[in-house]
């Protein structure tokens, strides 16, 4: 079971499953810069259904094209492994029948690459209302 953090982000962690690398570096950086602890992180859909079902992050970001699998196959992984754990979808285009399709499936939200400060905490503090997320200066 996921873990539960309670008033600043502070124990809150996350899986980054992102087949591009300057994307997973970025949006490692926005979450750590909100004071989400990154646990673990992969381009690999594979890969990252072992991170999640290993480490039960609290949030799951997910790209939806992976070069291995795809990413409604991880996503029904994990939803099967580790149904506690809210997953985030990542596109690079607003796919609508497929995003769609991802939330029936289980997806707790979807955001659109690039990834941008402001779309990454709004989807944060809409998953987490409890909790304070602050940038680090």
């Amino acid at each position: 079971m996921a873990r539960q953090a309670a008033g600043a982000a502070g124990g809150l962690s996350a899986v980054v499953i992102e087949d591009d690398m300057i994307s997973r570096t970025l949006l490692r950086g926005l979450l750590r810069g909100f004071g989400v602890e990154v646990v673990g992180e992969t381009s690999l859909g594979r890969r990252g259904i072992e991170l999640v079902e290993t480490l039960l992050p609290d949030l799951v970001w997910l790209d939806i094209g992976l070069p291995d699998i795809d990413g409604a196959q991880v996503l029904a992984e994990i939803r099967a492994r580790a149904p506690s754990v809210h997953v985030v979808m990542v596109t690079a285009v607003s796919e609508g029948e497929r995003v769609r399709a991802m939330l029936a499936a289980g997806a707790v939200g979807y955001i659109v690459k690039p990834y941008a400060q402001v779309r990454v905490l709004s989807t944060l503090q809409r998953l987490f209302p409890s909790l304070r997320f602050e940038a680090a200066t």
